[in-house]
């Protein structure tokens, strides 16, 4: 018959056991239905980015083509942005699509200079503002800004081709999301390049840039001429600083009097929201409002 002491040893060691093979091993979760590519630009100065290419349940059983929503940020936001899609796709209320999220390859610090950089359409101007703008250790005074032209050729010439070479991409129906610096970039290329992407969320846009430059009386007029008519959401959390606040409004109002084939706009301020508070409601709410059904 077995001792008690022994009894006790061996369900010690058992404990143990089960603690150690329950904790020794942590392996990375990766996000579902999702796959990265990596590309080397040779517009945006080299600079080597990641693609984080999330498919509809039944890629590879179906045959169709789909549309593609790009997004900003994709080194912070791709594991959210998956996750919301999975949820709201699973109502039965969106669209299938496929989602490719951009950002540069590297670090926290790394990210915030890419975006610093290849987010903003022109270099700051130090001598009209005395605002500076941190993230950790990167500052739109001492680090480059002014690299949305290169960046945009970089989207458009290498990554989209890349994505409608390697997946059934519908390349008639691109859509672009962006948030702060993201969503000051999307309204440049609403302006700029208006056929490129037909629906458009933008989150809290910084259009306080540069003293309100891309917030001028003609500043969407080639949406108004061009040959393709778009959808937009744009949003602003209520409790931003009046510059945000005051940008949304103005953006609202020029884009409010285009004329209403060419432009569906849906403007939306969250009330009890800050800067980032907001941002999983805004993203699931844009994708319900660009590609519900």
């Amino acid at each position: 018959m077995m001792s008690a002491s022994t009894r006790w040893v061996i369900s010690l060691l058992f404990i143990l056991g089960g603690l150690s093979s329950a904790t020794a091993q942590p392996t990375a979760t990766p996000i579902a239905h999702t796959e990265t590519l990596t590309l080397t630009s040779a517009y945006a100065d080299g600079y080597t980015y990641q693609l984080h290419v999330t498919l509809p349940e039944g890629y590879d059983e179906s045959r169709d083509a789909y549309p593609v929503v790009y997004y900003l940020d994709g080194w912070l936001y791709a594991e959210l942005m998956a996750g919301i899609y999975r949820v709201a796709h699973g109502t039965g209320r969106l669209q299938n699509l496929i989602l490719v999220g951009l950002s540069v390859d590297g670090d926290r610090t790394t990210w915030a200079r890419h975006r610093f950089r290849d987010y903003t359409p022109t270099p700051y101007d130090t001598t009209r503002s005395s605002f500076d703008l941190t993230m950790g250790e990167v500052s739109t005074r001492t680090d480059a800004t002014g690299g949305a032209p290169a960046f945009y050729r970089f989207l458009v010439e290498e990554a989209i081709p890349t994505i409608e070479q390697r997946y059934r991409a519908r390349p008639t129906d691109r859509g672009l999301i962006g948030h702060s610096f993201g969503g000051l970039f999307a309204t440049w290329v609403l302006q700029h390049h208006p056929e490129v992407f037909t629906r458009v969320l933008v989150a809290c846009p910084s259009l306080w840039w540069n003293q309100g430059e891309l917030l001028g009386t003609e500043a969407f007029n080639n949406l108004a001429s061009g040959a393709t008519s778009h959808t937009v959401f744009l949003t602003v959390g209520g409790k931003e600083p009046a510059s945000m606040t005051s940008g949304f409004a103005r953006a609202q109002a020029l884009l409010d009097a285009l004329p209403k084939n060419r432009l569906t706009l849906h403007a939306r301020t969250y009330a009890d929201d800050n800067h980032t508070s907001g941002l999983a409601d805004m993203f699931a709410d844009g994708l319900y409002v660009l590609y519900g059904r």
